[in-house]
């Protein structure tokens, strides 16, 4: 496992946050950044849709990750899921990006490692505006 300088999201990988902590999919099928200890509820395989965009299936439960409305992220898609984009910054991070879905009104909105509503029980946030939450570190598998 290494983590790449250039954010390499293609075959298997885990996700960090700005605060070391992976991205994982909860027992209840819902996402958060909640350890810093790396098991399967971590890892990700790496789907390349159209358009350079990407989808992502989790490993532990099989379902892709998904979109509720425009603000919150789980991962209980049976077929097909959440299309993002990937926008390189420094440092080996990156933004994982969202847009073209109804609802944005044209706009790109960024995947967060912030906690999303609390009536999804237990999903991440989208937001509008990027910031550092929405900063990501990528661990090839």
């Amino acid at each position: 496992m290494s983590v790449s300088a250039n954010a390499n999201l293609t075959g298997n990988i885990a996700i960090l946050g700005i605060d070391g902590k992976y991205m994982r999919v909860t027992d209840t099928n819902g996402m958060e950044f909640g350890t810093q200890f790396m098991d399967d509820s971590c890892k990700f395989q790496v789907k390349q849709g159209s358009n350079s965009k990407i989808q992502l299936v989790s490993m532990k439960n099989q379902k892709y990750v998904n979109m509720y409305y425009i603000n919150d992220v789980k991962c209980e898609g049976d077929s097909g899921g959440l299309s993002m984009g990937i926008v390189y910054l420094t440092n080996g991070m990156c933004n994982l990006t969202i847009s073209g879905y109804q609802g944005q009104d044209g706009r790109t909105a960024f995947l967060s490692s912030q906690a999303g509503s609390p009536d999804y029980k237990g999903s991440l946030a989208v937001k509008d505006l990027e910031d550092i939450t929405c900063c990501f570190t990528v661990q090839n598998l």
